[in-house]
């Protein structure tokens, strides 16, 4: 009686250890995120669709129920995720602000940042507050 107590125990030990060493969450095999993606309207030329996945630039036009277009070949610099992007002239806008554009199809040119300047990250110390409100 005890030997079996003994292998049932023993058992439900190695599904409980294989379990916990073997379990993980079930992911797709793709593995492509679209970052910035965006729809915009061309008028008369259609729609205009793009997206990043992977720093890459796409853009598809989409007219008369026919789709054309591709990668645009030049990564998209920086490290900040993408979160817009405007297919008409290629545009990004990354997470940090920055604003990337091409304007002659070689290269991406630096545009500026969205809010400007950094926030300044130093605390003034207690004579510098008690100087400003004593004004």
């Amino acid at each position: 009686m005890l030997r079996k107590l003994f292998y049932a125990l023993t058992s439900i030990l190695v599904l409980a250890l294989v379990y916990h060493f073997g379990a993980s969450t079930a992911l797709s095999q793709s593995g492509a995120i679209i970052q910035g993606a965006c729809v915009d309207w061309a008028g008369t030329g259609g729609t205009v669709i793009s997206g990043v996945v992977g720093r890459t630039f796409y853009k598809y036009t989409m007219s008369g129920g026919k789709m054309q277009g591709d990668a645009l070949g030049l990564l998209v610099p920086g490290t900040s995720p993408i979160i817009a992007t405007s297919g008409a002239q290629p545009i990004v806008l990354l997470e940090n602000g920055d604003i990337y554009s091409i304007r002659d199809g070689t290269q991406w040119v630096y545009e500026g940042n969205l809010i400007g300047a950094l926030t300044p990250a130093t605390q003034p110390t207690w004579g510098q507050l008690k100087a400003q409100y004593r004004k």
